[in-house]
């Protein structure tokens, strides 16, 4: 995908963000997963949830000059498969914070996460991962679609750390992530558009 149109693309998300409802979602099973094993892909309900691809055609088209050029820069190439895993955790968080279900999101998110919105929201310490992400609000980023849709090509790792580097609908987004339990987690509330990230 190209984005050398990607500012304009951002007022396209960002309008298509002031139109989006959210729907409910049953629960699915998840598979039990270790780094470089994707989650189970779950069904959603109340409308159309965005693809999850692993095209892992690297990190080159996310040089975007002037905008958060250290993240394609990060440490090192993940596999291709810690890739897919990564990208199969970020679509199944961004689903479940999409539908409000809460148990779905949090089996996708890092314990450092909740630790952080739990103290941002002013919980005691012993708040569960589902009340801390009930408390804080979601980032709206774009349509219901635009927001579940993950083409991911990229992973780029320092050690426990990392930036999940993928597409939506209209714009480039990185995800930072963790190693817990040894799988990469969600490590962000949301994912950030390059086009909202200038290099600081």
């Amino acid at each position: 995908m190209n984005f050398s149109n990607f500012a304009a693309a951002g007022c396209a998300v960002a309008l298509a963000g002031a139109l989006a409802g959210c729907g409910g979602g049953d629960d699915g099973a998840v598979a039990e997963t270790t780094r470089g094993t994707p989650a189970a892909v779950e069904p959603t309900r109340g409308y159309e949830a965005g693809p999850l691809k692993v095209p892992a055609r690297g990190p080159a088209e996310y040089r975007i000059r002037g905008y958060r050029e250290d993240v394609p820069a990060f440490g090192r190439e993940a596999s291709r498969e810690e890739l897919a895993q990564a990208a199969s955790y970020a679509h199944g968080y961004g689903i479940g914070r999409l539908e409000e279900n809460w148990p779905r999101a949090c089996r996708f998110a890092s314990e450092s996460l909740v630790r952080r919105l739990a103290a941002k929201a002013g919980l005691p310490r012993s708040a569960s991962c589902e009340e801390a992400l009930e408390t804080v609000p979601d980032i709206v980023l774009g349509s219901e679609y635009e927001r579940t849709e993950v083409e991911a090509n990229s992973l780029r790792v320092d050690g426990r750390r990392g930036y999940l580097l993928y597409s939506g609908a209209t714009a480039p987004y990185f995800m930072p992530v963790i190693e817990e339990d040894r799988v990469w987690k969600v490590d962000s509330r949301a994912p950030t558009p390059f086009y909202y990230s200038e290099n600081k």
